[in-house]
């Protein structure tokens, strides 16, 4: 499990960024991920209570907080197998009883070009 931050891309001055990432390596930082309109930051199950505090410390304001489960590896499937999982996934995701789905398929650009 991993604890994944998505703070606003504003919060952060992008000058800056290389000397954030190495502040927060203190605070048990894995990889931080700068995308157009926010950061997303990732740290191990243990280390998610120092970096909420790093964040706190820093007046930084959180967009969104949470665990998650993050394969070791992924697996590939050819494109109507995998095509069969997403639609499996999609029905367990619909269920009101379900609270997340977790998996290791690799979600290749065709399988996205194929299921919309």
């Amino acid at each position: 499990r991993k604890g994944i931050f998505t703070l606003k891309s504003e919060s952060i001055d992008s000058d800056d960024l290389e000397e954030v990432e190495m502040e927060l390596i203190d605070f048990g930082l894995e990889e931080l991920t700068p995308l157009d309109d926010e950061i997303i930051i990732q740290t191990s199950f243990d280390d998610y209570g120092k970096m909420q505090s790093a964040f706190d410390q820093k007046n930084w304001t959180v967009n969104n907080t949470e665990l998650q489960r993050i394969p070791m590896e992924t697996t590939t499937l050819p494109l109507e197998d995998a095509q069969s999982v997403m639609k499996l996934i999609d029905k367990m995701e619909e269920d009101d009883d379900v609270n997340a789905v977790y998996h290791n398929l690799e979600i290749t650009d065709e399988l996205l070009t194929q299921m919309h």
